[in-house]
């Protein structure tokens, strides 16, 4: 009896090695797949004011220079960039860069006075550099005309706002002393490029 029961065993472990086994051989096989993608280019600026005012009130002084410090530039984007002015007036190309007189109110739509006339100097812009953020700001050579740069950065910015950006417009005793109902301006263009 204990050699059938040995037997038995023995089959047991032989079924049970067969149903166990694999049907087939070893081995394994794979596919691959390349995942592609690339962020579009994105690029944001705004200001923080659309009038900047010189001088106390607006009055400009005669024998020195009215500043203002006031406008920030809020900038994203995400590759390298430049950020030109340009004057935008609408004015005979020979004025360019300088304010010229305009009807008032002095905030909303001004017309060109028929007094047609320009302060002696070009007014001036200088930028603020960020070392941190890796962007140069630049004084622009007056008169500002079409598309100069007052900022380039050679890396991504996300939020970031560059200031101080100062106004200075220096004022001379020959220049007119406009009527009341009107002032002198400049309309400004900032163009943020990017690649």
């Amino acid at each position: 009896m204990k050699v059938r029961l040995i037997g038995f065993v023995g089959i047991l472990v032989i079924v049970a090695a067969l149903i166990a086994a694999p049907v087939s051989a070893g081995g394994s096989t794979s596919g691959s797949s390349a995942v592609l993608g690339n962020p579009s280019s994105y690029a944001s600026i705004a200001l923080n004011s659309t009038t900047v005012v010189l001088g106390p009130g607006g009055v400009m002084p005669p024998g020195a220079s009215s500043s203002n410090q006031s406008l920030g530039i809020n900038v994203t984007c995400n590759e390298r960039y430049t950020i030109t002015v340009a004057d935008n007036t609408g004015r005979p190309a020979a004025t360019l860069g300088y304010m010229g007189n305009y009807t008032s109110p002095i905030y909303g739509n001004s017309t060109v006075t028929g007094l047609n006339t320009t302060l002696t100097a070009p007014l001036q812009l200088a930028g603020t550099t960020n070392a941190t953020a890796s962007v140069t700001g630049s004084t622009i050579t007056p008169p500002i005309t079409t598309g100069s740069t007052l900022y380039s950065s050679a890396q991504p910015s996300n939020n970031l706002i560059l200031a101080p950006n100062t106004f200075t417009q220096p004022v001379t005793y020959y220049d007119p002393v406009l009527p009341t109902s009107s002032t002198y301006r400049i309309d400004l263009l900032f163009t943020l490029t990017y690649p």
